[in-house]
């Protein structure tokens, strides 16, 4: 089945190169007539009038918005298009997706290919007595496409392969309901932007030239350039390099860490920084984690990875350049020799690459379709050569470099093509590099200072990862920052971590998008970026120990008629804090709550995705925003993801989650109140009823309570020694109240409320006092929310529109989750937004989003640092979080 040429006139433009001859542009503007033609006949849909009564008319039609609004659950089940096998032949079954491609063949059949992700299936309606109407088939054809529909038919094998869809039967439809109806002119044809550069300059070449959808186009369209089957693949692949990584080093014992990304200083001591004002204090957001990786290993974390946001403001435009990417970040102490780090190094990645082809067949398949690569090749033992080594190559090459100089781009690939031709690799390591282009941290080489102790690793001629054993000793750390030009004042905190004894350490970084890319042989990084940021895209002394070891693990019960340590004075030592045996087993207790919610959620096929935390706008309209400059534009720091996870699924992934920084400028220095926080966000999805959410929350938590205290028994005994509690009290299937009944129960408690609004921290506190005596459970989930006090972008309740479709969970009596149903119709979103006073105008690339079609979605939103603070019964959620940021707290 053919495409259409785009219907966006822009696209026009991106025709091939070569002019058009007058044949050509005529035949062009006959097709663009055409287009404009079936787009006035799809707006015409809810006009549709009948030649006849229909009795089959309940069968199709378009589900008006209150039947979206979680009306009832009838326990139907949806059929995921890529499962539908031969093996299903005469099964009836129900699917949704987005309408791609539509073509009738006279008034009496039809061909809907529905894509789900990168899977299609053709669809075929055919008029048939008591099964199929001419008015059906005619509702059929006035679909836009990409409009979200639900089909219900019998799975049919027909007898040639089928070439216009992935999936090799065909449904004969009896059911068919547009959800959510796309607007008839899109941004540009899905078929056209999955062309490869291949098949269009074929075409061109023959004198039939196709749309070519530039990169720019793409990127101004994200969420809609994201519903092409190799983008769909290109996430899947870099969903799974995160999987695979972080279950690996987890395999090793090594602990997952999160550090903040609010810094006094730059990380490395370089320019390039964002900088903004935190409460008065000059601040930047971090180039690394490598100090706070460090410190962790200085606290007795003995090997420590992380996963997150990393900042660069280096105005530069190459295909390997953002601004904002996911660093995995690695520490270890190191036994013997830093080899052991790259031992880890090839570990890892073989295992990566193994893993990554045997499970991520089908959407290498999909991303080779569109930029076709090949293999990587690889060794099973991964070739490592010396510096020298590798210029005493590019030498007997000809490529005269300095010994004693980085590489460049140019000599990066050169040396990749020799190694490849000489060892049969793309894969290697590079290791012994000149102490001068190595950071000031660096440890240099014992049998020649000149060279150090460090390797970058390269993959198809380009670096991805670069790694080092550090310095540990504080004298000859600060030497070596004074010969880099670095003022030792502006990196203090950095270094008196290391007057504590430090053990000898080594670690790398690598860049998620950068390995992606180079897997799949791409030739941009944007490519792997969700919502990519770069410069042009937006809109995307050795003083003695202040305390010792023993001083803070005391528990106050014994220190209580004692001079105490002060909170503030462990703040200002965390380092040597972290050492407590009780803040190894509360950082231990959150590396496993990270864990466990990451595995669940895979489990229920989400797809981790990491959004942008540069923001053109306030995520929520709000103005507790950490502002920033952005090359000149006015920038700020995400409050939520909310915008763009949903923008995800209106891109074609229908469940995502992301575990990552959130930032709240907001001046409260209570005990659950931080500045910087780790976010888990979800959505998904919804088939019937938002109640399949609270769903996913209810599995998730007791999965996780169950596994916190199964695996977690030492962490908990050290926590519990130092900070008494009662294990959490929680049920098998966890408890759910309506709003009302809430509010009920305090009523007969004389507790008077006002039923229209929110609750505060005293009457949650008495709720959950209520909850666990009436129904014996700390952990319990509040629903059907007042609409007034939600954000505009829930769902109202079908059945009383001052309430909605949304809840939050508690825990002792203390809410940690918000979550609820999304409006995914942009009028209705528009509508509630000013209601909300809020000027659409602002907002307008979150709700165009909607106008593509849109599935109903929900989800919910948690900080991990409260989940750890209220599972401990810790009384401060500055007792959760690594390196805590306040108000008052910028540093460590």
């Amino acid at each position: 089945m053919s495409s259409e040429p785009s219907h966006n006139p822009a696209a026009a433009e991106e025709l091939g190169e070569k002019k058009l001859s007058k044949k050509e542009l005529a035949k062009l503007e006959r097709l663009r007539k055409r287009q404009e033609a079936a787009a006035a006949a799809a707006t015409s849909v809810a006009a549709l009038t009948l030649e006849d009564e229909d009795r089959l008319a309940v069968n199709y039609g378009e589900i008006p918005a209150n039947d979206l609004q979680s009306k009832a659950v009838i326990g139907r089940k949806l059929m995921e298009v890529k499962y539908l096998t031969k093996e299903l032949k005469d099964k009836a079954v129900q699917v949704q997706g987005y309408a791609q491609a539509i073509r009738a063949v006279g008034k009496k059949m039809a061909f809907l290919v529905v894509r789900e992700e990168s899977f299609t299936v053709q669809c075929v309606l055919t008029v048939a007595q008591d099964l199929v109407s001419p008015q059906m088939v005619k509702f059929a054809n006035s679909l836009s496409r990409e409009s979200i529909v639900d089909i219900e038919g019998i799975v049919s094998v027909p007898s040639q392969p089928i070439t216009g869809a992935s999936q090799q039967v065909e449904i004969q439809v009896r059911k068919l309901y547009c959800v959510s109806k796309a607007v008839p002119i899109l941004p540009f044809n899905i078929e056209d932007a999955a062309r490869s550069e291949a098949e269009i300059e074929k075409a061109l070449q023959a004198g039939e030239p196709l749309v070519r959808v530039n990169p720019d186009t793409r990127l101004n369209n994200r969420f809609f350039d994201l519903r092409t089957p190799a983008n769909q693949g290109i996430f899947g692949v870099e969903s799974e390099v995160e999987n695979i990584f972080r279950q690996f080093m987890l395999s090793e014992g090594f602990c997952k860490i999160h550090t903040p990304t609010l810094t006094a200083g730059s990380s490395e001591g370089g320019a390039a920084v964002f900088r903004l004002d935190y409460f008065g204090k000059p601040a930047c957001l971090a180039q690394s984690p490598q100090l706070f990786k460090q410190m962790a290993i200085s606290g007795g974390f003995s090997r420590v990875f992380a996963i997150g946001p990393v900042f660069r403001a280096e105005n530069s435009s190459t295909h390997r350049h953002l601004c904002e990417f996911i660093g995995l970040d690695v520490e270890m102490r190191i036994e013997k020799h830093y080899s052991e780090v790259m031992d880890i190094v090839d570990c890892l990645f073989v295992e990566m690459f193994d893993r990554l082809n045997e499970r991520c067949a089908k959407e290498l398949e999909f991303i080779n379709k569109q930029y076709a690569f090949e293999n990587l090749k690889y060794l099973r033992k991964t070739l490592r050569l010396t510096f020298e080594e590798g210029v005493q190559m590019l030498k007997e090459a000809g490529i005269e470099i300095d010994p004693f100089g980085d590489l460049n781009t140019e000599t990066e690939r050169k040396l990749g093509q020799l190694v490849l031709d000489k060892y049969g690799t793309e894969f290697y390591i590079l290791y012994r590099f000149p102490l001068a282009v190595r950071p000031f941290y660096t440890m240099p080489c014992p049998d020649n200072p000149k060279y150090s102790n460090s390797f970058d690793v390269f993959l198809r001629g380009e670096e991805i990862i670069s790694g080092a054993q550090r310095i540990h000793e504080p004298e000859f750390l600060a030497e070596r920052a004074r010969a880099c030009g670095i003022d030792v004042n502006t990196i203090s905190t950095y270094l008196d971590s290391f007057r504590y004894e430090m053990p000898p350490h080594g670690g790398f970084g690598v860049g998620l998008e950068r390995v992606a890319m180079l897997f799949c042989a791409l030739d941009n990084i944007r490519k792997t970026s969700l919502f990519p940021r770069d410069p042009r895209r937006i809109f995307p002394h050795d003083p003695i120990p202040p305390f010792t070891i023993e001083d803070t693990a005391r528990s106050e019960a014994v220190i209580e008629n004692t001079l105490q340590v002060g909170d503030k004075l462990f703040i200002d030592n965390r380092v040597l804090d972290l050492r407590a045996s009780a803040n190894q087993g509360i950082f231990r207790v959150k590396c496993q709550v990270d864990n466990i919610i990451f595995q669940f959620l895979v489990s229920e096929s989400f797809r981790s995705i990491h959004t942008p935390k540069l923001n053109a706008d306030s995520g929520e309209g709000g103005a507790n925003v950490f502002r920033l400059d952005y090359f000149g534009t006015p920038a700020c720091l995400a409050q939520s993801t909310q915008a763009y996870k949903q923008m995800a699924v209106c891109g074609g992934f229908s469940h995502v989650f992301e575990i990552g920084p959130l930032y709240n400028a907001e001046v409260s220095s209570t005990h659950r109140h931080l500045c910087e926080s780790i976010g888990l966000d979800v959505e998904m999805r919804i088939e019937e009823h938002y109640s399949e959410v609270m769903d996913i929350v209810d599995r998730l938590f007791v999965e996780v309570f169950d596994r916190l205290n199964e695996r977690c028994t030492k962490e908990l005994e050290a926590v519990n020694e130092k900070y008494p509690f009662e294990n959490l009290k929680y049920l098998r299937k966890t408890l759910r109240l309506t709003f009302e009944e809430g509010v009920q129960m305090l009523k007969e408690a004389s507790i008077e409320v006002d039923p229209f609004r929110d609750l505060n921290a005293e009457t949650q506190r008495k709720l959950g006092q209520l909850v666990l005596k009436k129904y014996g459970t700390e952990f319990y989930i509040l629903h059907r929310y007042p609409l007034a006090v939600r954000p505009f972008y829930t769902m109202p309740c079908q059945d009383n529109s001052k309430y909605s479709n949304s809840f939050d969970v508690f825990i002792r009596g203390e809410k940690v989750i918000s979550g609820g149903q999304h409006i995914h119709e942009q009028e209705l979103l528009a509508e509630r937004a000013r209601a909300c006073g809020i000027n659409v105008n602002t907002i307008s690339t979150y709700t165009d989003c909607f106008r593509y079609g849109a599935a109903p979605q929900g989800g919910f939103g948690v900080e991990l640092e409260r989940v750890v603070m209220l599972f401990c019964a810790l009384d401060d959620i500055h007792k959760a979080s690594l390196f805590p940021r306040d108000p008052q707290i910028l540093e460590p």
